[in-house]
């Protein structure tokens, strides 16, 4: 939706804003969900596309507490990327939004940001 809205119309902010809105809810929902963290496969999947949504709608301020979730659960079990594709590429979709999302418009995501991040961002390194 997000790439016929911004090369067919001429004002597509009016679009997105409704997008992001109307996804705030199913998000949440998921986000919220016991399969959230599943370590598997196809779960990395889901994962991969949850973050790149959050990332293209600019929501990724309302997930940011399962951001770090993803990225303690990812910490504390070295296995899950081990051969397991989807969830790198899952991975490498936080790692996408947090560059998309760190420049001084993105105000709501850049106000989250804490030490629990930085932490968990260093021990990564």
């Amino acid at each position: 939706a997000g790439y016929y809205v911004q090369h067919a119309d001429l004002s597509p902010q009016l679009y997105t804003d409704q997008i992001s809105q109307a996804l705030e809810a199913p998000m949440q929902t998921f986000a919220n969900s016991a399969h959230f963290l599943d370590g598997t496969n196809d779960a990395g999947k889901v994962l991969e596309f949850f973050f790149t949504v959050a990332d293209s709608t600019g929501n990724g301020h309302i997930i940011y507490p399962r951001i770090l979730s993803f990225l303690e659960a990812t910490l504390n079990d070295p296995q899950r990327l081990r051969n397991n594709y989807s969830q790198i590429m899952a991975l490498d979709a936080v790692f996408r939004l947090f560059t998309r999302h760190i420049n001084p418009n993105s105000h709501e995501f850049l106000a989250k940001i804490d030490y629990k991040l930085i932490g968990k961002l260093r021990r990564f390194a």
